[in-house]
């Protein structure tokens, strides 16, 4: 025996269908509380009716909570962007690990994380440079591999069905299940009743995004879209999110030993996002020269442009010795990767230094 024992006052007593008086002498005989639903387990609520919207705040304040406590250190938009994605994303998916969150507190979530990442704050009302739905794109598909909260909350919703269909003596919760909601009927077929609590219900309408992943080996249940056949969150969640056409340059910005400051505002600069370049605009002038390379690519024309200074006119705006002109497609970034062999993120230092010079 390791010698624990239960703290009376982090622990409370739960009871239903006990008479008042019995559950006053178990009270006074184990020294707990008599506790009430809802109340808290392991940081998030445990209720036995529809999660709200109310029921949610304590999410939304513990990020918002945190991000205040960074607003004051002037942090890079990669800073932002490492923070989001370490700390932020991990608080939301722990929460969508246990309940299907309601849309309005995702929403409110996206936001907060939003205007964080391009403001440094959550109190600006300004545009983003890129859209959310964007945002939480692969890098191979142009985003920044932040998750997205709705479709991760519907992947940790789909271990449920996996439980249930994979593992039915293993839990208590999926025994339940099956002896009082599926009693022996195919769980695919099932129709939805009327009185069905809100989890059941959600958790049957995730059936048709998900039916294709199951497929029956003989006795055995295989996960489609992992090669060891098991479920994992994450394989779900590449089925489950929004997709896009793979993007041409990623490998440019998102290499081995990048600077992260650095990809981050060559990333905006490939869409054409930096705010230097419109202040160059209003200046009258088209390229800042200050560095090695320079590279702008302007979306409406579909150009790539290269541009190559003089060394021995460092320090004051050159004259352009070599413009290469290159269509944006598949083979821009082999062209690319054989001018800049040897040389250490260079188009990502100009940009960056571009952007600390505005």
């Amino acid at each position: 025996m390791s010698g624990l024992q239960a703290n009376p006052r982090k622990n409370s007593l739960f009871a239903c269908g006990i008479p008042p008086h019995d559950l006053h002498l178990i009270t006074e005989l184990l020294g707990y509380q008599h506790g009430s639903l809802p109340t808290k387990y392991l940081g998030v609520p445990l209720i036995s009716t529809r999660l709200k919207k109310g029921d949610c705040q304590t999410l939304v304040e513990r990020i918002t909570t945190i991000i205040r406590s960074w607003t004051n250190n002037f942090l890079s938009y990669a800073c932002r962007f490492q923070l989001i994605k370490s700390v932020l994303v991990a608080i939301q998916a722990y929460w969508a690990a246990f309940f299907i969150l309601p849309q309005s507190v995702v929403c409110q979530v996206d936001n907060l994380l939003r205007t964080f990442l391009w403001h440094g704050n959550i109190d600006s009302k300004g545009g983003a440079k890129i859209a959310w739905q964007d945002v939480c794109l692969p890098s191979t598909e142009g985003g920044l591999d932040i998750i997205n909260l709705a479709s991760w909350n519907k992947a940790s919703m789909s271990k449920h069905v996996w439980n249930i269909l994979s593992s039915p003596t293993d839990s208590l919760w999926v025994h339940w299940i099956h002896c009082y909601r599926i009693k022996n009927h195919n769980f695919w077929n099932l129709r939805v009743p009327g009185d069905c609590p809100w989890s059941w219900r959600k958790i049957l309408g995730l059936r048709q995004e998900i039916r294709e992943g199951f497929v029956q080996v003989g006795t055995i249940l295989k996960w489609k879209w992992e090669t060891c056949g098991i479920f994992t969150v994450r394989s779900a969640y590449n089925q489950l999110r929004p997709t896009k056409p793979e993007v041409p340059w990623h490998s440019l910005v998102w290499f081995k030993g990048r600077i992260p400051r650095h990809s981050f505002i060559l990333r905006l600069a490939i869409q054409d996002q930096l705010l230097t370049q419109q202040r160059l605009r209003r200046m009258g002038s088209s390229l800042l020269r200050g560095a090695c390379y320079a590279v702008m690519v302007v979306r409406t024309l579909t150009i790539f442009i290269l541009t190559v200074y003089s060394p021995s006119a460092y320090g004051t705006f050159w004259e352009t010795n070599v413009l290469f002109s290159v269509p944006l497609c598949n083979g821009l970034t082999s062209f690319v990767g054989r001018l800049l062999i040897g040389v250490p993120s260079p188009l990502a230092t100009l940009l960056g230094n571009s952007y600390l010079l505005r």
